[in-house]
């Protein structure tokens, strides 16, 4: 579900129409307050929505939803492509800002990509063991060896020495198990084993 908050009737209908042409759903809704007022939780969804309006700009319908604690992904779209409120909106979690007129393959690219990560993110979190237990299968034999003493917090050389190979060829296995399990540090390492 795509939510179109814009002030600007044609516009809406021509980004509703566009979506509907790769079967993406969408309510629309001409003003910030007639979007609180009727909105309901789904999943996956985002947010279209138009800077500038009356009454309350796109700005202060991003603070009220932190306050009501909406947590829906918002896309800025304005005519007005102000560096500073791009900065704040983006700060206070947007996840992009769109010119208009804007590039329709783009707006599409961006919006499937929102709503697919939502999926994954949902997925993750309702099946974080099944998760977990598919990254660490990607592991060879070797990196498994390497893995189990890393999160027994030994250190390279101490890994190095209790399984008879260099300090490189574990720093190797290291930054491959790293990648494969999506980790930036040896704490987020040891927390998968949790």
């Amino acid at each position: 579900m795509v939510f179109i908050v814009d002030d600007d009737d044609s516009l809406r209908y021509a980004i509703s129409w566009l979506l509907a042409t790769v079967n993406i759903q969408t309510q629309e809704f001409g003003s910030a307050m007639a979007f609180l007022d009727a909105y309901k939780p789904v999943s996956p969804a985002c947010l279209l929505l138009d800077l500038r309006m009356p009454e309350m700009s796109g700005l202060r319908l991003q603070e009220e939803m932190m306050k009501r604690e909406i947590h829906l992904p918002i896309i800025f779209l304005t005519s007005f492509g102000e560096v500073n409120t791009a900065v704040q909106a983006m700060k206070m979690g947007a996840v992009d800002f769109l010119g208009k007129p804007f590039n329709n393959q783009h707006l599409l690219d961006l919006v499937q990509r929102v709503l697919t990560e939502q999926v994954l993110s949902e997925v993750d979190s309702v099946h974080p063991v099944k998760r977990r237990d598919e990254r660490l299968n990607k592991l060879s034999s070797r990196e498994n060896d390497v893995f189990s003493k890393l999160v027994e917090g030994k250190v390279n050389k101490v890994v190095a020495s209790e399984l008879g190979i260099s300090i490189k060829t574990v720093e190797f296995h290291r930054s491959r198990i790293m990648k494969k399990l999506e980790v930036q540090t040896i704490a987020d390492l040891i927390a998968i084993t949790r």
